[in-house]
Formats: C-alpha cells, sequence, structure tokens
C-alpha cells in the first residue's frame, strides 16, 4: 500500500540543538532536560503523534528522520524522548533515521545532499514501496535549499516540502537574511496546512514530471 512518507529533519526542525555539544558521558537527567526545554512540541504533537497513528492504518507509509547530525547517540536519545513523550515505547518513532555518516550517503560532505534518492534509498532497505514517491513524500527542514524542495517542486508538488518557520532571521553570507527556522522558547509559525489536509484527504497523483536532478541530467547528456 502506498501511504504517505514523512521525512524529518532534527536540528532546527524537531528539536533546537544547533550549537549542542553533546558528552557521551553526560548524564540522561541533563539530557533529558535539555531536550524536553528545546523540542518542537507544535510539530510532534500537531504532526507526529497523529502520523503515527495512521501508520497503523497504513495512511502513512513511513516516519523517516534525514539529518545532518552525526552524533548517534544524542538522536537516539531524541528519538527515546519522543517515544516517551507520546506514549509510544513499544514502537519505534523513526521506520529510519538517517544521519550524516549513514553508508547510503556520501559522509566526506560536511552537509551532504537531501535528495529523493535518499528517500528512495531508505525506503528499499526497509522494505516498503517506492512509486509515485514525490507525490507521497512531505519534508520537514528549516533550510530552503535542500536539493529536494527543487525535486518536489518540480514535480509538481512544492506544498510537499514544510519549511520549519520560526520568528527570527539570521544572516548567512551569500544568500542574505534567512529565517532561523525553529528556536525554543520562541513560537513555531510553519504553515503545517498542506500536510494536515494530507492526512486526512486522499493522495493526488499528478502527471509526473522530470525532477530537477534528471533534468539537468539530461540537459548535461545533450
Amino acid at each position: 500500500m502506498e501511504g504517505l512518507v514523512l521525512v524529518f529533519d532534527l536540528d532546527s526542525t524537531l528539536i533546537d540543538s544547533s550549537d549542542i555539544i553533546f558528552q557521551i558521558n553526560t548524564k540522561w537527567a541533563a539530557v533529558e532536560s535539555y531536550i524536553a526545554r528545546s523540542l518542537n512540541t507544535t510539530l510532534v504533537d500537531k504532526i507526529l503523534r497523529p502520523a503515527i497513528q495512521l501508520r497503523k492504518s497504513g495512511k502513512v507509509s513511513a516516519i523517516l528522520m534525514l539529518t545532518n547530525n552525526m552524533v548517534d547517540i544524542y538522536v537516539d536519545c531524541i528519538e527515546y524522548y519522543i517515544a516517551r513523550y507520546l506514549g509510544c515505547l513499544s514502537e519505534r518513532v523513526f521506520d529510519y533515521m538517517m544521519l550524516r555518516q549513514d553508508p547510503m550517503r556520501d559522509s566526506r560532505l560536511i552537509n551532504p545532499p537531501k535528495r529523493l534518492k535518499d528517500i528512495q534509498n531508505i525506503l528499499e532497505k526497509i522494505g516498503k514501496p517506492t512509486e509515485n514517491l514525490a507525490a507521497r513524500t512531505f519534508v520537514f527542514d528549516d533550510s530552503p535549499y535542500h536539493i529536494i524542495k527543487n525535486e518536489l517542486k518540480y514535480a509538481g508538488y512544492p506544498s510537499n516540502y514544510i519549511q520549519i518557520t520560526g520568528p527570527t532571521n539570521v544572516y548567512m553570507r551569500g544568500y542574505g537574511f534567512v529565517n532561523r527556522g525553529y528556536m525554543a522558547g520562541r513560537p513555531d509559525l510553519t504553515n503545517y496546512n498542506p500536510i494536515l489536509m494530507a492526512l486526512t484527504n486522499t493522495i493526488e497523483i499528478r502527471p509526473r514530471i522530470p525532477t530537477i536532478t534528471e533534468y539537468y541530467k539530461d540537459i548535461i547528456s545533450i
């Protein structure tokens, strides 16, 4: 069954953790306290909570994490905390968590690209369908610069990229002022309407348009 595929970034999306330096010998109580005050509960309650329930019926096919964070023990702690927060310790929150050093990615890069191909690779690995992938995939990320955003746009599904939006803009050299994403203690201003509608409606399959990666590949090969 081809259900929705929900893909979550971690830093500045699910949690305000961009500045944390995680120490392996840090006591769980300290880590738990940090996660508790830094978790984006709006995203967790509005999207993750119903998605986990809908996964049981097949409406949601997979819940994934795609992050360029590489501290696996920290990521595991966050998943455990979210599971406990949602009261679902008996099941995994994420069907797969792809970190920066995942063997299916180019870990030589500090920020390897996030692509639909990564999602396809994950789904194939965990035995989930990959048909009509762009139509079924919703990505939650604070960055407006990932390849997958343009891939979804050129496939005809620009609203499937949910950019996490906070009230603060920061200056980035080469880009100007960009939104900082989720920050603890500040409101999450993200427009979640597209995914909320998708969770309650049937998936609309539109005529397939080549992804931006395929588009440029065709141009280069000419």
